[in-house]
């Protein structure tokens, strides 16, 4: 047998091989094809989760910059806003999506250890701790048809800050929409003047009895018709203000209150139906808001304390039998009155460390003062102010922030210690030698000055360095 006979048939023998080779090859380029694809279309997937992720933080910082939730009744419906954020997104590409989101403060507040959801569930849903911030946390889950669902969780801090409002403008001792005469000492400043002084502006003449009406630095600007009243609070403050006074939901309902002696401390926001009167030796705390549909008088030579707004849809007396004082701590300063307004006999109105911003919010209605010192701001943009005296000695030692040299509080002398704003005024019926009855005082309007960002506009933004990837839930 020749040698080429015996190497017959090694050919297909080779041929088989390499066709096994590239059977072999094939299919590992497909499963590695196949992989890929799975692979890409897995990272494309977790993309778009996190995608959907950032347009719920996004929505949830709309929903806070409308409304900051400081209260549990504030706290945002964060179903409503995953449904307006998954509304902005095209279905066709994210099938399948959907978002939750909480919103929570930035502190431990159900002391599970953890700030946001732990063993005690998720934190409180506005900024308990009122320092302005709170978290933003956005899950989202997306599915690409038959692939593995893909989640993403992020969040984010967003932050309240004030914008002006409140008191702005120059500095102001008095600023009314009409005519004014002035006797005796009518304005002056509590003490040294800001930059460029105070100015005080009358809608109409100025009728000077030819005394030394205005103290140094003082500048009066009558006819006036180019500052309104709402350069000081603009009329979206105002709304503000006079909404959280008037806020009764979930208050405890009294019919009336007449308390003549003894000590009383109110805990919840309440309404009174009547009218309430305070007189007597009594002290009365009220540690919440208060709205009352109808009178409110006070006659006490004991203290009065206001640790929330005050409404009063009714008159508002204080008697000449007053003797004692009328405060406020917490979240108190502001009081309302829809009716008149008079403030008789010898005792203290506020302080200058927690003075009273008084808002008469009716047309025609009077603002009348016949005694004692008031610390604070009177806006009655529609109101008569009436400030008239008939002299007397002092009530007392030195009031806080008062005139050393009067002596303090008058006990038939109104002195006030602010700034006024009124519709118009009635005559001042000022005693020569008598400390200038209406008094800018800047340290005043600075401690209502918190107050007033409280109620004024915010607006929010991201915390810088704050935005973390979290395991997802």
């Amino acid at each position: 047998m020749s040698r080429f006979h015996k190497q017959e048939g090694s050919g297909l023998i080779v041929l088989l091989g390499v066709i096994a080779t590239v059977a072999v090859l094939a299919t590992v380029v497909a499963m590695v094809t196949v992989n890929t694809q799975a692979g890409t279309a897995a990272t494309r997937t977790q993309a778009k989760s996190f995608y959907v992720a950032e347009a719920g933080l996004d929505f949830s910082t709309y929903a806070l910059d409308a409304t900051w939730p400081t209260t549990s009744g504030q706290a945002l419906n964060t179903t409503t806003i995953a449904s307006t954020a998954m509304g902005s997104l095209d279905a066709a590409t994210f099938p399948g999506a959907s978002i939750t989101l909480h919103l929570y403060d930035n502190s431990d507040t159900n002391g599970d250890g953890v700030i946001g959801y732990g063993t005690g569930g998720w934190d409180s849903a506005w900024d308990a701790n009122g320092d302005g911030i709170m978290w933003a946390d956005s899950q989202s889950v997306v599915q690409t048809g038959t692939h593995v669902a893909q989640k993403s969780r992020v969040r984010v801090q967003v932050t309240s800050v004030a914008q002006s409002g409140g008191l702005t403008g120059d500095p102001t001792v008095l600023w009314t929409g009409g005519q004014v005469s002035l006797s005796g000492p009518s304005l002056g400043i509590a003490v040294a003047p800001p930059a460029g002084g105070v100015h005080a502006y009358i809608g109409g003449a100025v009728i000077n009895n030819n005394l030394p009406t205005t103290q140094s630095g003082v500048n009066v600007v009558a006819n006036n018709s180019t500052v309104p009243i709402t350069n000081y609070m603009p009329t979206s403050t105002y709304n503000t203000l006079l909404a959280s006074a008037t806020t009764t939901t979930g208050n405890t309902t009294l019919s009336s209150i007449s308390v003549s002696s003894g000590s009383t401390t109110r805990s919840s926001n309440t309404t009174v139906t009547g009218s309430v009167s305070i007189t007597g030796s009594a002290n009365y705390t009220f540690q919440g808001s208060l709205y009352i549909n109808g009178a409110l008088t006070i006659g006490t030579s004991g203290t009065v304390t206001f640790q929330g707004p005050v409404y009063v849809t009714n008159n508002m007396t204080v008697s000449s039998s007053f003797s004692g004082t009328i405060a406020n701590s917490g979240n108190g300063g502001l009081l309302v009155v829809n009716g008149d307004f008079s403030k008789a006999g010898g005792g203290y109105f506020g302080s200058e460390a927690n003075p009273f911003l008084l808002m008469e919010t009716d047309f025609g209605r009077n603002l009348n003062f016949s005694g004692g010192d008031f610390y604070g701001i009177i806006y009655g943009k529609y109101a008569n102010f009436a400030p008239t005296g008939t002299g007397g000695g002092s009530s007392g030692g030195g009031s806080s922030g008062g005139d050393a040299a009067s002596g303090g509080c008058y006990a038939n002398y109104p002195l006030f210690w602010g700034s006024v704003f009124v519709a118009g005024v009635g005559n001042f019926n000022a005693i020569a030698g008598y400390p200038y009855m209406v008094r800018y005082d800047d340290t005043v309007v600075q401690n209502l000055g918190g107050f007033f960002s409280q109620s004024a506009p915010t607006s929010v933004s991201l915390v810088s360095n704050t935005w973390q990837e979290m395991k997802a839930l």
